[in-house]
């Protein structure tokens, strides 16, 4: 089974759009209901009502609420904590990401022990954004020899060996602190090109306590990676070649 976490923040128009199609896919490409985790992050708007409506439909579906936004590392890290699934992966709830990269995702789930995604169609996002997103992730190839062409992409991981990491990100670096931390262990990954969904173009990455949060896990990393933890982050992962299921 494999464990589902959708974090949202004040997402009444897509929530039920995103839900519906993640759940849609996961039973047709595994024949079985996944677990999915709503989180509603201190939203002020529908989306706790949406969100306990799912539950009552959805089978498997379990909602979280927050009285206050904690962000979606901390989301992550409680999904983490809860999960039943043996892989664990994450989709937002502005429905963001194209069904046929969903479909991508998890139906190679199973094939290399990382499934890590890059958007292709970078252009929805704006030059801006895209210029930020390459350096972030053209510094940790340099620093830290993790040679995605994305380091935030969807992901999916075995989820004991998220647990085993102790992932402390409580914000936007998330996704970058537990892609080096697990591809540095060895193992395999591979990398799958999709689409992200044009009418899904708002961000809250660009904002100076996400700066803020980025610059202290990049050097925290450093830290482990290269001095204290050496010996544990030492081992480069393996590629696998990448098939359209």
């Amino acid at each position: 089974m494999i464990t589902i976490m959708i974090p949202a923040l004040n997402e009444e128009e897509s929530l039920a759009l995103a839900v519906n199609t993640v759940h849609k896919i996961a039973i047709e490409v595994f024949s079985a209901p996944p677990e999915i985790i709503v989180f509603n992050d201190g939203s002020n708007d529908r989306t706790p009502q949406i969100a306990d409506q799912l539950a009552r439909e959805i089978p498997g579906l379990r909602v979280v609420h927050h009285e206050k936004p904690m962000g979606v590392g901390y989301c992550f890290r409680e999904a983490l904590q809860i999960a039943k699934g043996d892989r664990f992966t994450g989709f937002a709830g502005d429905n963001n990401v194209a069904p046929r990269l969903i479909r991508e995702l998890l139906g190679n789930a199973d094939k290399a022990d990382v499934v890590v995604s890059y958007i292709v169609n970078t252009e929805e996002r704006g030059s801006f954004r895209h210029v930020v997103s390459t350096l972030f992730s053209m510094t940790y190839v340099l620093f830290f020899g993790i040679h995605l062409k994305y380091i935030n992409g969807n992901t999916v991981w075995p989820t004991q060996l998220l647990r085993d990491c102790n992932i402390r990100a409580r914000g936007y670096s998330i996704m970058a602190e537990t892609n080096v931390k697990i591809l540095r262990l060895g193992g395999t990954f591979m990398e799958i090109p999709g689409e992200m969904n044009k009418s899904a173009t708002k961000s809250q990455a660009i904002k100076l306590k996400n700066f803020i949060e980025v610059i202290g896990t990049f050097f925290r990393l450093v830290w482990q990676v290269h001095f204290s933890q050496k010996e544990t982050y030492s081992r480069p992962a393996q590629r696998i070649s990448y098939l359209r299921v």
